[in-house]
């Protein structure tokens, strides 16, 4: 629309100092120059406003463009976060066998030195709980790259997912029954910690992929 009105103008100005230059000197209405210069100044503010908003138009794609690359990273993560919690939950009950040992140790100094998970427990046992604390190292891994790409793209990256993997990464392993654990007495609600960082998870990958799509949108406009 801003080009068409650009050449309109353009077309105005070049029949107006057409006629002007076939008047005669004492003939030339000024109404002629009026619209002469009126069609140059109007080329010359919409060019400059057609230029504003097709640098305007740039910035936002290439804003746009840079989002997708990044929150794609991001969401990278889903598939291992996801993955890895099931693990934990799968592996549940070494992870609690092993993590009572841990506390009755504490709890009773005088016994630690005859109590040995290692030796007390399974072969089955030994695996599950090593497959448990991979699993819980790359949820945390996962934490780390989401947190130094929000450092690397401040401002992309939703402070919901930052805050989820600062949250990820205080948690220590005996923590895990705390956030990971689904299972439950019979007619025992879930504890609301898992519940929550479960819903917390879903949320931040479901935010960053919806921005994705917001900015796919945008690219995908012309």
């Amino acid at each position: 629309m801003i080009n068409i009105a650009i050449v309109i103008l353009g077309i105005a100005g070049v029949l107006s100092q057409f006629i002007t230059r076939k008047s005669p000197e004492s003939e030339k209405p000024r109404i002629w120059a009026v619209l002469q210069y009126g069609a140059m100044i109007g080329v010359i503010s919409l060019g400059g406003y057609n230029q504003y908003t097709n640098s305007q138009v740039e910035s936002s794609h290439r804003k746009a463009t840079i989002e997708i690359g990044v929150l794609s990273k991001v969401s990278e993560h889903f598939v291992p976060v996801l993955k890895n919690s099931i693990l934990l939950q799968n592996n549940m009950i070494a992870v609690k066998s092993y993590l009572s040992y841990e506390e009755l140790k504490e709890s009773n100094p005088d016994m630690a030195p005859h109590v040995d998970w290692h030796k007390d427990s399974s072969e089955t046992q030994h695996v599950e709980l090593e497959a448990a604390k991979r699993a819980f190292a790359e949820i945390q891994n996962s934490a780390v790259n989401i947190l130094q790409l929000n450092i690397s793209y401040g401002g992309i990256v939703p402070s919901e997912a930052f805050e989820w993997a600062g949250a990820t990464l205080e948690m220590k392993f005996s923590d895990v029954p705390d956030y990971f654990d689904p299972y439950t007495p019979v007619g025992a609600p879930p504890k609301s910690s898992v519940v929550d960082y479960a819903e917390k998870t879903g949320r931040v990958f479901g935010l960053v992929m919806g921005k994705m799509r917001s900015a796919a949108a945008l690219l995908a406009e012309d």
